[in-house]
């Protein structure tokens, strides 16, 4: 059987924007991270109804409020009704997300109708919908995000995009449109089309977490606490500018160059391997390797799609058999 990865690998045992960075699935409730979680490790491609879930919308036709937020108290109805209209948009139902963004919040509203219009390839009615909203308390990490993202060497629209991001300091949506109208058309490469839709998979998660969370009036645990989100691309940017700069005579110790103490400082920045645990799928028989702290928690497998448990920590170590199906 080919090895494959469960859905929640995390972005540090892959490409960083390979994959969605910030939840983790065992702090949500078995439904929704089945419903974000199977479409695999992988990001999504640029429009995502013509893959469309038809389990996840069973689930989510009937799947209750209370059951939406894990038993929590709802603290805003309306924000629940988002991250329902988020789960269809994301498992390519755009008109049950429109149906759901009506019972939204206006600013949460306009933003789905937005993200519908810009999936159904409706460019300027996108547009007029972002007009409206004027800003989102999710626009500045995600545009942090976008500027940490595209590096260089991509597309002249990419790169120009980027640029619009760095120097205004904020997101902008309209150029935004007019990158993803030109990976749609097919006219940016390969890598560059792969950015625009890792950022796009980035916007859903900060609008899927900031919607989360106020529809339970608390936080949810993170995979990783980054920085602050304004101060990353400037630290990135500076350790680029110093990384291209010749390195300084140390006229204090001629004999300690500055050449001997780069090896020991990367040394310093590589983040340790996390330990992973071997097992089967109990379906397909698939060999997959999960993370330690996943054990206890669902998994997807990537090839034949099945859901199932993985064990929870035992005096000998998982065996095929140990895996077993969830109901």
């Amino acid at each position: 059987p080919t090895c494959g990865v469960v859905g929640f690998a995390r972005p540090d045992e892959a490409i960083e924007t390979d994959t969605m960075i910030e939840l983790d699935p065992s702090t949500l409730p078995p439904e929704v991270a089945t419903l974000l979680f199977g479409r695999g490790a992988g990001v999504p491609p640029l429009e995502w109804q013509p893959r469309v879930d038809r389990t996840a919308k069973q689930t989510l036709d009937q799947i209750a409020d209370a059951a939406l937020v894990g038993g929590e108290a709802v603290a805003d109805e309306g924000m629940v009704a988002v991250v329902r209209a988020l789960l269809y948009l994301w498992n390519g139902w755009i008109g049950e997300a429109r149906m759901y963004a009506e019972a939204a919040p206006e600013a949460e509203r306009r933003y789905l109708v937005a993200l519908c219009e810009r999936q159904s390839g409706n460019a300027d009615a996108a547009k007029s919908a972002f007009q409206e909203l004027d800003g989102h308390p999710v626009y500045e990490p995600l545009a942090n995000a976008a500027v940490e993202a595209i590096g260089l060497g991509s597309d002249p629209v990419v790169d120009r995009f980027a640029q619009m991001l760095k120097l205004g300091e904020a997101w902008e949506p309209f150029a935004f449109i007019d990158v993803y109208e030109q990976a749609r058309a097919g006219k940016l490469s390969q890598a560059s089309e792969h950015l625009v839709c890792s950022v796009q998979c980035v916007e859903f998660e900060l609008l899927f977490i900031h919607c989360y969370t106020a529809a339970i009036g608390k936080s949810i645990p993170l995979r990783r606490q980054p920085d602050a989100p304004a101060s990353r691309p400037r630290k990135r940017a500076a350790a680029r500018r110093q990384s291209a700069r010749p390195p300084r005579p140390d006229t204090t110790s001629p004999k300690a160059p500055a050449e001997e103490t780069r090896p020991e400082k990367r040394t310093e920045e590589r983040k340790p391997s996390r330990p992973k645990i071997a097992l089967r799928c109990p379906k397909c028989a698939a060999q997959l390797r999960v993370p330690e702290e996943g054990r206890g928690a669902r998994a997807r497998c990537d090839k034949c799609g099945a859901v199932f448990l993985i064990p929870a920590r035992q005096s000998e170590p998982a065996t095929a058999g140990a895996a077993e199906p969830a109901e």
